[in-house]
């Protein structure tokens, strides 16, 4: 095919040249090079897609003109199939940072969103979660441990705007590239949003309103539904609320009084997501009885409070901080205590403070068991214990086997191996600022669980 091969490798020249692949006067001026992740191989089975029907098998003579006029020209010429796959050569970050010009329009919509999804169900696995604003606009940072750099979600500005009143008395939970917050002046005023698709509904309203201290979220892969539960309440009005348990179902769009938790009024009184594992939701409480604090567990399945899963936490009367956390299918406690010098005449200056990591031991769950924690990390420093009105320190997981002590002010963190039961050389490092942040906003629960933003999934 001599002529014809000489015609397709000319166009194919022009078509490189528009999108920036050659040295060649690229047509896509600032934007030049941006999509330059397309292969040489993809350049000629695009021009062959584009002009299959000039080509019959066995043809010598094609009409160059002819050929010239079916290939694009400039990007709004091309077909939403071919942008799509051009647009998708980019990461997350990338993608983000396309968000501009003539690009926005494709990656906002929806055929880009289905066919991204197709080839990378998640975009990053993100940990260390903080959040700031913008001229009054929400954004959220995080610290992805697939790429190992920080990177920062679009503004969610599709949401209503935080009343700044109660800035810091929001919580934060999410699942399956999908996060649920509770915004607004109406404390069970709560949306789902996709941070990535840009897509978000308002929840209906409980059916006991109420100011939720527990807020968690669990996705299900299989039919891409999603449950939210809430129970507790931190109104001291709302001792008769402060027990009940509520899950939203997706599936119905409804809540569902599911029943109460164990223990006293006000005994789920730490802002918390609890961590999921094995079918059972865990967190925080108090148990009761003058116990102390302790582990309750939550079966989603059955959606009834299990009575005999629960368990005393390591060192609860001296405990500054404490956090669940899971990490490859196991639920650790995260911890901080503080240690007084004996001769030290004045108990209120701090000299150690520890901070502890222990691991739970499901089996071994019950209300006087010993043996349901074991002590997998201890870490000392002299200084100050962490300030108690948002949570300055939280628990992450970083990666395989690893958890990271986060410092969500300082936006730094120290690594612990807690397979081998050590600490780390390496350290998280802050993210580099650009521009200037109007304020930092705290959540109230600690945010101890990684996000996936996905192109994947809708409220």
């Amino acid at each position: 095919m001599g002529a014809g091969t000489s015609s397709i490798e000319s166009v194919a020249n022009q078509f490189r040249s528009w999108m920036g692949l050659s040295n060649a006067e690229p047509r896509l001026g600032q934007h030049a090079g941006l999509l330059k992740g397309i292969t040489e191989p993809e350049v000629k089975e695009y021009i062959e897609y584009c002009c299959h029907d000039l080509m019959p098998l066995g043809s010598e003579e094609i009409d160059e003109r002819l050929l010239i006029s079916r290939v694009p020209n400039d990007w709004s010429s091309c077909p939403a199939h071919v942008q799509n796959r051009l647009i998708s050569k980019h990461s997350c970050k990338e993608l983000i940072q396309l968000k501009t010009d003539i690009f926005r329009d494709v990656i906002d919509n929806d055929g880009f969103h289905h066919f991204r999804a197709e080839i990378r169900p998640r975009e990053a696995v993100l940990t260390a979660l903080h959040f700031v604003t913008l001229d009054g606009i929400l954004e959220c940072k995080g610290y992805d441990t697939i790429t190992s750099t920080w990177c920062t979600l679009p503004p969610f500005n599709m949401l209503p705007r935080l009343d700044e009143d109660v800035f810091q008395a929001h919580s934060i939970c999410g699942a399956g590239g999908m996060l649920c917050a509770n915004v607004g002046k109406l404390q069970d005023k709560l949306i789902t949003f996709n941070p990535l698709a840009r897509s978000w509904k308002e929840l209906p309203r409980l059916n006991h309103p109420r100011s939720p201290v527990l807020m968690h979220m669990i996705f299900n892969q299989e039919d891409n539904s999603y449950k939210v539960i809430v129970a507790g309440s931190s109104r001291l009005d709302e001792g008769h609320l402060s027990k009940i348990t509520e899950v939203f179902d997706s599936r119905t769009w409804v809540w569902k009084v599911t029943g109460d938790l164990p223990g006293p009024q006000f005994g789920l009184n730490d802002y918390q997501t609890g961590v999921y594992s094995d079918g059972i939701l865990y967190c925080i409480a108090f148990l009761g009885d003058g116990e102390g604090k302790g582990i309750i567990a939550y079966n989603i399945e059955e959606e009834k409070w299990l009575v005999d899963r629960t368990c005393l936490l390591p060192n609860y009367n001296s405990s500054n901080i404490m956090q669940l956390v899971e990490s490859k299918g196991q639920v650790y406690l995260f911890s901080e205590l503080e240690r007084h010098d004996d001769e030290q005449d004045d108990p209120c200056i701090v000299h150690r403070v520890e901070h502890r990591i222990d691991v739970l031991i499901p089996e071994e769950m019950n209300l006087h068991s010993r043996k349901a924690w074991r002590n997998v990390i201890t870490d000392t420093k002299v200084g100050y214990v962490g300030l108690q009105l948002y949570p300055e320190y939280t628990c992450v997981p970083l990666g395989e086997g690893k958890l990271c002590v986060f410092n969500s002010i300082e936006h730094v963190g120290i690594v612990y191996d807690i397979e081998n039961e050590k600490r780390c050389e390496s350290t998280l490092q802050p993210p580099t600022r650009f521009g200037s942040e109007d304020m930092v906003f705290y959540s109230l629960n600690p945010l101890t669980f990684n996000f996936e933003p996905s192109f994947k999934t809708n409220p």
